[in-house]
């Protein structure tokens, strides 16, 4: 596991084409090997390094339920976005994420993070009518994006590459010969980039404000999700494999026989019919291998916890997990995951903060959106868990009176706006009143006050 790092120039340095080709070259010659290598374990032909004893290979996709477990942890429930006075100052915001159902693309980057440690989006913009225009986001590939940041502590992002090798007519790629895109915080510049060199460069400006291409880490090291536990992967698949293969030998076993001469006739015989006949003092035994399936099973156990234990992944399948449902029991079962999935939230929210600046500069720039501070925006992620609505609903009848109806009505996981929960509560509140009031004949409470008060007695 070789150590990843980001890409860096001293702040304001032009990106000259000796410079493009170096990143090129370095992210091809280093990165890309190892992204080939964790992509081949979400196949069925992981890039393990051993040649198999035999055509059986049994190959157990731990990383996959490893990346769709965290991933779906993250983000399975959609990111909520909320203001903190106002939530129709950022409606067209929410509407332009809604109209590409943008929870889909969360997953599809939280699904890159895990593998391979980090993940690129890339915000562009789409015809929308004859002359309006409106914006989409789209994942990009890590094997050939690059996001380069200057050299202060921020690390502010300078400039973004995808390269595409160029084909010959009989669809090769051609060496040393690229089609490029490069985004700056102005402009997006399309180049045909040959021997080092630009033959071919068209400049459009973007009005984004910021760099369109947004990368998101997994972690400070940029390490997926299944990355540390490759070799106990392939100790399981091993192990099962070579279970299956010592199966597979057990059928043609050899059969030995001493105190008896057989010709080949004799021998094909017994082939046939299943049936030998031995002189009286010879014996006859197959020649196998004792195979201990009890200390075989304790050690595929062993390797299947400790890749769960070191993935930070819970099984979910053991049969205790679920023997105590209760949340406080589920959530210390999850205490790994929680605590690996806390530290991916920070790195993704950092991405999603970068995606809101882009789009909310966009809005801003084609008047659809009045300015709105970052700070004021809450990104709010959700937990992928199973809910125990019996213990939420105690919670909420012991707190009634202490905690307002809003914050109560927020902790129901199926309702969205607990503002407008609240709302209609009141509203039918009244309207079952005024049903109880029309049907005993009275709108005026103070019409019984002569009748049966004080100074009717």
């Amino acid at each position: 596991m070789k150590r990843r790092i980001i890409y860096t120039l001293p702040a304001g340095t032009n990106l000259t084409p000796t410079r493009i080709k170096r990143f090129i070259s370095f992210h091809k010659n280093r990165y890309a090997p190892d992204y080939k290598r964790l992509d081949s374990y979400l196949s069925e032909a992981p890039e393990s390094g051993r040649p198999a004893p035999s055509k059986v290979l049994a190959i157990n996709n731990y990383a996959q339920y490893i990346v769709s477990t965290n991933s779906a942890y993250l983000v399975g429930t959609p990111v909520k976005y909320k203001h903190e006075d106002d939530e129709k100052a950022i409606k067209p915001l929410i509407d332009l994420y809604e109209d590409q159902t943008i929870s889909d693309l969360d997953s599809e980057l939280a699904e890159d993070c895990s593998a391979f440690g980090r993940a690129y989006e890339l915000v562009y913009r789409i015809a929308q009518g004859e002359k309006a225009t409106t914006l989409r986001s789209a994942k990009l590939s890590v094997f050939n994006t690059i996001v380069i940041y200057d050299d202060t502590v921020q690390h502010n992002p300078m400039y973004a590459i995808t390269f595409t090798p160029a084909a010959t007519p009989a669809g090769n790629p051609k060496e040393d010969d690229y089609n490029l895109t490069i985004w700056d915080d102005k402009y997006e510049r399309k180049i045909r980039f040959t021997g080092g060199k630009i033959v071919k460069e068209d400049a459009e400006e973007h009005h984004y404000g910021a760099v369109p291409v947004i990368e998101y880490a997994n972690n400070k090291r940029f390490i997926g999700d299944y990355e540390r536990v490759l070799s106990l992967i392939d100790a399981y698949n091993f192990l099962q494999s070579d279970r299956l293969i010592d199966r597979e030998k057990l059928v043609d076993a050899l059969l030995a026989i001493s105190g008896a001469k057989l010709t080949e006739k004799d021998r094909q015989a017994i082939k046939d019919n299943r049936v030998i006949g031995l002189p009286a003092d010879s014996t006859i035994q197959y020649v196998i291998k004792n195979i201990d399936e009890a200390d075989a099973d304790v050690l595929r156990q062993t390797i299947a916890a400790d890749i769960h234990k070191f993935s930070m992944t819970p099984d979910l399948s053991d049969k205790d997990f679920a023997g105590n449902s209760s949340g406080v029991a589920i959530r210390y079962k999850l205490l790994g995951l929680d605590q690996n999935t806390a530290i991916k939230e920070r790195y993704f929210k950092k991405g999603l903060t970068q995606r809101l600046e882009i789009y909310m500069n966009y809005l801003e720039f084609t008047n659809k959106m009045k300015h709105v501070p970052l700070h004021e925006i809450d990104i709010v992620f959700n937990r992928n868990l199973p809910v125990n609505e019996l213990e939420i609903s105690q919670m909420i009848t012991n707190l009634d009176g202490k905690v307002d109806d809003e914050t109560l009505l927020g902790r129901l996981p199926w309702i969205d706006n607990p503002t407008q929960a609240v709302l209609r509560a009141k509203q039918q509140k009244q309207e079952n009143i005024d049903a109880i009031k029309g049907k005993f004949g009275t709108d005026n409470e103070d019409e019984n006050d002569d009748d049966y008060g004080p100074e009717s007695l």
